[in-house]
């Protein structure tokens, strides 16, 4: 009796942190993906801002050749 409520145990055990890695797993992931999506839009709203500026500067360079 004793030994069957050992294994019971130790298999609940088990289990239970083989439930913890799964979950820390799945947290690492979603926190990698999170920031691999901060860096995608970090990099988007730098792509946009070099652009305005080139812009700007372009519409600089051009009325500075037109006069």
């Amino acid at each position: 009796m004793l030994l069957l409520m050992m294994t019971m145990t130790t298999i609940l055990l088990l289990l239970m942190m083989m439930i913890m890695m799964m979950t820390m797993m799945m947290l690492m992931m979603m926190t990698t993906t999170m920031l691999l999506l901060m860096m995608m839009v970090m990099i988007m709203k730098l792509l946009l801002l070099l652009s305005m500026i080139r812009r700007r500067w372009m519409m600089k360079t051009a009325t500075i050749g037109r006069e």
